[in-house]
């Protein structure tokens, strides 16, 4: 037969109607002679025609019976359906020009709702072949296309729109709704109000979004579970989105619990990938693992974009951990998943973000430079939320890499303001922005002159990190409060106000300290590695020295005087005549006898001490004495 692309005998029987095994047996005749057959697989059960003689066949029978070529196609269609290969189906339904019966097909497709059974592309296509009347009695059908639309690209709104209209218009007519009970109207009816949703959260219109979660939940039953539960999901996804985290961890557990018992694998995939970042937020690294184990052990065998967005997710624990072999191979294998899908662009965008974070822990510069590479591909077609999370992520890694100028820029163009009082949505723009201005200031410490983002950096940055704490602390944003506490401690140090600098970092340890977290602190460079090592050689209450001593074995084993952020180190900026004088200060000697051997007066020698404390934020002779043996610059 010249129908099928590739034949086996029951689907020659089927074809040609003829005796079961005849098939068979005339495909092995052909085979054993060689005659234009390619066999496609190893037990010689699948085989194709030689291209060209396929074709031959194909316009020989069109010639000869075209007549005969719908009811071949027919039979072939029929095989397929009894064999489960509903895409193989719909296509031999659209050959024989049975629209009918391929929207049919169709539509039983699009009711599977596990996209990856099929090609969806295909499917897609396949649908917009239909003749629209074949869809005019369909809603079902229209939903569904609408559905896979969404699910392939994240551009095609206005469309979707367009046939969410038309299923709410053939709900509303007595022909078309006559054959659903008023429940099954309701449920669609509950189908389009998530995919406004969707729409809304695309859009960033979280109180839209809301509304139309809410819309389908009072819509559906109390016992619909797999819509239900698609819906508790989107609802989490606007708190999310808000910034409430605490209300998201709880509509999310509920939506995976109820995904579970309704076998809506696609939703407990999304529900906790989305999950995973939430416990993140909250600076809770053993409940994102948990809900990852869970996940995967519910789906082993799973793949897919879904798949793909819960490896990026938990890659991010791994970074977070210092786990960063681990937290690379599972962004490769998550970007692999979702680059192939145009609606999973934010994904593969957030992926390689924090593959060139990763990387760049790594000492793997070359290879971070790429990921950057890759994800400026996704620039040109970026929603204004995507460009921002892009624009974001380079300018955290080029502050990272001492590049001010190119962060200056960004801030100087950021629009952060704290009379906008300081939206969610702003939260880690304004933490960047904050970056920005530690490393302008740090640069003035150091008697350079960097283009001045602000006038009074380190003011600005004090403002805005208490303005950002509170609403931070009140939605459960516990890695956001983590790392306004860590900023703190940097800002106090810049201010040479050690003791603060390191009540403040306490005050983050104390957060993440349950959690494990490592990169956070060791990404910040030697300032904090120094903190560090005070409060290690202090034993701060309530920190682990365990902790302490796991965070600084995450530095490298080697740190310049100056810190990446461009902070001076204590003591770093101590003159000659000033070393001599500390020096002198460890013995036991009085002031007029350093005063006599340094030939100075003795006037001159209490000016070199307080410069001395100063430089090394000390009150007294004994306490400049130990600093400075805590940083190596007496022995």
């Amino acid at each position: 037969s010249a129908v099928a692309p590739s034949l086996c005998g029951a689907l020659c029987d089927a074809i040609l109607d003829a005796e079961a095994g005849s098939g068979q047996r005339m495909l092995e005749q052909l085979d054993r002679l060689g005659l234009f057959l390619v066999p496609l697989d190893s037990r010689r059960q699948w085989y194709r025609y030689h291209h060209l003689f396929g074709e031959m066949l194909w316009q020989h029978l069109r010639r000869m019976s075209p007549a005969v070529v719908p009811t071949l196609h027919r039979r072939a269609g029929r095989w397929y359906e009894e064999q489960g290969l509903l895409d193989e189906a719909i296509a031999q339904g659209l050959h024989a020009g049975d629209f009918e019966w391929a929207a049919g097909l169709i539509e039983r497709a699009f009711e599977d709702r596990d996209w990856l059974h099929h090609d969806m592309h295909r499917l897609l296509e396949n649908y917009e072949k239909l003749p629209q009347t074949m869809s005019d009695e369909r809603p079902k059908l229209v939903l569904g296309a609408a559905w896979l639309m969404m699910e392939l690209y994240a551009d095609r709104w206005e469309e979707i729109g367009r046939l969410l209209l038309r299923v709410e218009t053939m709900l509303s007519a007595t022909k078309a709704g006559a054959g659903y009970s008023q429940e099954d109207v309701r449920c669609m009816l509950a189908e389009v109000d998530l995919l406004r949703a969707n729409r809304a959260r695309h859009a960033a219109d979280t109180t839209l979004a809301i509304k139309h979660c809410h819309a389908a939940l009072d819509r559906l039953p109390d016992d619909e579970g797999y819509r239900r539960s698609g819906a508790l999901a989107h609802l989490a996804s606007a708190y999310e989105s808000r910034g409430q985290m605490n209300r998201a961890a709880e509509l999310y557990e509920q939506s995976i619990l109820l995904c579970r018992d309704a076998g809506n694998t696609d939703g407990l995939l999304f529900a906790s990938a989305r999950l995973i970042e939430v416990h993140i937020a909250r600076a809770d690294l053993r409940q994102a693992e948990l809900a990852y184990r869970r996940a995967l052990d519910h789906c082993p065998d799973r793949t897919g974009p879904d798949v793909g967005l819960l490896h990026i997710a938990m890659a991010e624990v791994q970074r977070e951990r210092n786990q960063l072999e681990a937290a690379r191979e599972n962004l490769l294998r998550g970007i692999a998943l979702c680059r192939p899908f145009d609606a999973w662009r934010m994904a593969s965008l957030s992926g390689f973000l924090r593959l060139a974070r990763v990387c760049a822990a790594l000492g793997r510069p070359e290879e971070s430079r790429q990921a950057l590479r890759e994800a400026d591909e996704y620039a040109a077609r970026a929603t204004p939320a995507e460009r921002a999370y892009l624009e974001r992520g380079r300018i955290v890694l080029l502050l990272s890499q001492d590049d001010y100028s190119a962060a200056a820029a960004w801030a100087m163009n950021s629009g952060i303001d704290l009379s906008d009082g300081l939206p969610f949505a702003r939260e880690p723009d304004c933490l960047t922005y904050v970056r920005v201005l530690l490393a302008q200031a740090a640069l003035e410490a150091r008697a350079l002159r960097p283009k001045p983002v602000s006038a009074q950096a380190l003011d600005e940055a004090a403002a805005l990190l208490q303005a950002m704490a509170p609403p931070a602390q009140k939605e459960g944003r516990e890695a956001c409060m983590a790392e306004i506490q860590l900023l703190q401690a940097l800002l106090h140090y810049l201010r040479r106000q050690t003791q603060r600098a390191q009540d403040c970092l306490a005050e983050a340890l104390a957060i993440t300290v349950a959690a494990g977290h490592i990169r956070l602190f060791a990404d910040e460079g030697p300032p904090i590695r120094q903190l560090l090592q005070f409060m290690a050689a202090g034993k701060t209450a309530g920190i682990p020295l365990s902790y302490l001593q796991t965070i600084l074995a995450a530095f490298p084993a080697e740190s310049p005087a100056v810190a990446k952020s461009g902070a001076i180190a204590l003591g770093s900026d101590l003159s000659k005549r000033e070393l001599t004088a500390l020096g002198m200060l460890a013995s036991d000697r009085t002031i007029e006898e350093i005063a006599a051997l340094m030939f100075v007066s003795v006037s001159t020698v209490r000016t070199y001490a307080k410069r001395i404390y100063a430089k090394l934020d000390v009150h007294s002779r004994a306490e400049a004495v130990f600093r400075a043996r805590e940083l190596n610059i007496l022995t």
